[in-house]
């Protein structure tokens, strides 16, 4: 955890400093990191590598580019949340099931917003 803290406040470091490129490299590294965790309540790492990389890529007027960072990363959330259920004998149906249905889901609420 202690190099996706690192990630983030050297992408912070940089942003502030107007190197949006390595500000999204860092955020970027943060990100996978994060994605990598296991699932957890609570969970291990509070703030949102994603959050961080889709304000950098809005500040470097690549506006397309968070939407799907934000999805990748709610999915990655939702993909562990299965994985983590799907063994616990109330019923679940496995975690591609369960990542399925939430694709649908996402979707569907995403051209909602948009």
């Amino acid at each position: 955890m202690t190099k996706i803290a690192l990630g983030e406040l050297d992408g912070e470091i940089a942003r502030l400093s107007g190197n949006l490129t390595l500000a999204i490299t860092d955020f970027t590294t943060a990100a996978a990191l994060e994605h990598a965790l296991p699932y957890t309540e609570p969970a291990y790492w509070h703030q949102p590598a994603a959050k961080l990389l889709g304000a950098a890529l809005l500040q470097l007027g690549r506006a397309h580019e968070p939407k799907r960072s934000i999805a990748r990363s709610l999915m990655s959330y939702r993909l562990r949340l299965g994985a983590e259920w799907s063994g616990d004998g109330a019923g679940s149906s496995g975690p591609h099931d369960e990542a399925n249905a939430t694709r649908k889901e996402f979707a569907r609420a995403w051209q909602l917003r948009t």
